[in-house]
């Protein structure tokens, strides 16, 4: 493949393709220095490419496989019909998926995100995946829906999370996650397994009105602070 195609590997293991900006880099995956109008240029960018893969009947997955997002992006309310792969995404700015629609798997496994996302009222109708994932600023997944399993697994959350009124549905996995200054899982309904093994709650870790359909797994698990479970169901303690 020549040199001016990007060589970036995709989820499938294959070269990116498209072509280079600069540093041997798409437009997408640029790791280095960015000018203000690459910044500002970015999202428009990111859309157009968006729009052409899922109205391209050929392609079956949404691959944005190690992209890196230099400034803030809006897909509020934007519907994703096809399978989404943000595996190891770079996020440096805010990055709003509030009142979106995940039709099939979503992957953000090993994504960072280095400021405030906002995954408010998002429905995850198939199998979501954070694992790994690192997100450096508060986060709110407050009011989401996860139809299916959801896995956390080694998920580092640094400040502030938010799980309020949040369903899941099928199996919520948060083996060996870190939760940072606050964990709050208000009024969040676990209809199916949770598990919370190995995990490390640094700061305060509030259950309250939490309800469990079966009970939660906290094997090995690291308070810092007691954990408020009042007036959950099922609490362990």
């Amino acid at each position: 493949m020549s040199a001016e195609t990007c060589q970036v590997k995709m989820y499938d293991g294959k070269p990116c393709g498209r072509p280079v900006l600069k540093d041997g880099d798409c437009v997408f995956h640029l790791r280095g220095e960015r000018t203000e109008e690459e910044v500002q240029n970015f999202e428009g960018e990111f859309l157009t490419e968006l729009r052409r893969m899922e109205e391209d009947p050929k392609i079956e997955r949404l691959d944005f496989t190690k992209f890196v997002f230099p400034g803030e992006i809006d897909l509020h309310g934007h519907v994703f019909e096809k399978e989404v792969y943000f595996f190891q995404a770079t996020f440096n700015k805010k990055a709003d998926f509030s009142e979106a629609r995940f039709d099939k798997t979503v992957s953000f496994a090993y994504a960072g995100f280095e400021e405030e996302p906002s995954f408010r009222e998002v429905t995850f109708n198939g199998i979501a995946a954070f694992s790994a994932a690192k997100f450096e600023n508060n986060t709110t997944f407050a009011e989401a829906a996860f139809e299916r399993d959801v896995l956390f697994a080694s998920t580092t959350f640094k400040k502030m999370v938010s799980f309020y009124d949040v369903r899941f549905k099928g199996e919520a996995n948060f083996k060996s996650a870190t939760f940072g200054i606050k964990a709050h899982f208000l009024g969040a309904k676990f209809e199916n397994e949770a598990d919370f093994s190995l995990a490390r709650f640094e700061g305060e870790a509030d259950f309250t009105e939490t309800t469990f359909a079966t009970e939660p797994f906290f094997i090995a698990t690291t308070f810092a602070r007691k954990p408020c479970f009042f007036g959950a169901k099922k609490a362990p303690m």
